[in-house]
């Protein structure tokens, strides 16, 4: 299949804003991760002493993070496509970049991480070794939870779903730019790239909990796919309609305001009723409401950033864009361990966030330099090798 129907995405080129906030994205998350550790909402392996003032800046972090990666990584999806030789080999390639590490990660990286959940939460005995031998393959539910798991790399598996989504629509739909442009020039006008994803995203997730569809399986997250999926195909649209970037520009002090009041609302009710499990019916409503309204105003608000703000270049974002890919696989696993670890000591909460961002910081290095000089590596981390410019030909005497 050839590229007669990807004409509108040649022109694509690279916003270093999105890769910076892609770096940032990711590195918050990881910081995000490591917090919750020490913070009142579930975790793998929580320390001994819960701080509860960690829920206002991890609920001030939960709303938007995972919906500007997503943002992100449709921009990026609609690039590489742009690149392709068609959409056959778009998603050929595309499945690889994505699911070697999915399964790279599912296989040997996450297996700890259950590890130390089911030695914790259950009583396990056996050393990492036999767990990962004799019960991480079950293919099955253990305790309550199907093993393998996939832990923090869900979010490969989503991804490479929503690529396929886009693939399949771009390959069946022959005027998809026409609806692409529709959907793009609709959200442009005046207020409407706040007021109607809000308006679809606020009544999508009212409507999944009156239902009870609010699963977080492995296939049945129809909660995080009614926000993740809005927002990727959004950075999608956003490669090749520059009207959106005009929209963003117009509406992000509207955007700053929506998340400001959203986060005061979240705020506030967790102040009157401590926990998101003592929330009334009411109060679950509007805390749902917020988050779903935060989520997207801040995601719209860090484009706007992202594009007037960080839009340029830096010795350091090539290698740092590379390097985030392996740190976001390997960095879960090292905190969860970490964390185990260091239950015994006692320490104080400072020190022990110190000690385990130090362990994340210096095995997101070691993983980056395994991953460009091992080849192979590099293909399971996610570091594919740099493409090699083809040597001018010799003139001929």
């Amino acid at each position: 299949m050839g590229l007669d129907h990807l004409t509108e995405l040649h022109a694509v080129k690279r916003h270093y804003g999105l890769d910076w906030l892609r770096i940032g994205a990711f590195a918050i998350l990881i910081l995000y991760h490591s917090a919750l550790h020490f913070g009142p909402h579930p975790w793998v392996v929580r320390a001994h002493h819960v701080y509860e003032w960690l829920i206002w800046p991890l609920s001030a972090i939960y709303p938007w993070r995972l919906l500007v990666l997503f943002a992100v990584s449709g921009y990026a999806t609609a690039a590489m496509m742009g690149r392709s030789e068609g959409i056959i080999s778009f998603f050929r390639e595309r499945s690889g970049r994505l699911l070697i590490p999915l399964l790279f990660g599912i296989t040997f990286i996450v297996p700890p991480q259950s590890w130390a959940r089911f030695s914790v939460d259950f009583g396990y005995t056996g050393t990492l070794f036999q767990f990962w031998a004799e019960e991480n393959f079950r293919f099955s539910s253990w305790f309550d939870r199907t093993l393998p798991h996939w832990e923090h790399l869900w979010f490969l598996g989503y991804l490479w779903a929503y690529t396929g989504l886009i693939a399949l629509f771009v390959a069946t739909i022959r005027p998809w730019q026409r609806v692409a442009s529709g959907i793009a020039g609709f959200l442009a006008k005046g207020p409407m790239l706040l007021l109607a994803p809000i308006a679809f995203l606020v009544t999508a997730r009212l409507g999944l909990m009156k239902t009870g569809m609010t699963g977080s399986g492995m296939f049945d997250d129809w909660l995080g796919d009614s926000h993740y999926l809005p927002a990727f195909i959004f950075g999608f649209l956003l490669a090749f309609n520059p009207s959106l970037w005009v929209a963003i520009r117009r509406c992000w002090k509207g955007a700053a305001l929506l998340s400001s009041l959203a986060y005061g609302t979240i705020a506030s009710l967790y102040a009157i009723y401590g926990s998101i499990e003592n929330l009334p019916t009411i109060g679950l409503a509007l805390e749902a409401m917020a988050d779903s309204t935060m989520g997207w105003s801040m995601m719209i608000f860090m484009l706007y950033l992202a594009d007037r703000v960080f839009n340029r270049d830096h010795p350091w974002r090539e290698t740092l864009a590379r390097a985030i890919f392996p740190a976001y696989l390997v960095h879960q696993t090292v905190i969860v361990l970490m964390g185990w670890y260091l239950l015994d000591f006692k320490l104080p909460g400072l020190v022990a966030f110190t000690i385990i961002s130090a362990s994340v910081l210096a095995s997101s290095v070691a993983a980056y330099w395994v991953a460009t000089r091992i080849g192979w590596l590099g293909t399971v981390l996610g570091v594919p090798p740099r493409p090699v410019a083809p040597k001018p030909k010799l003139a001929r005497a």
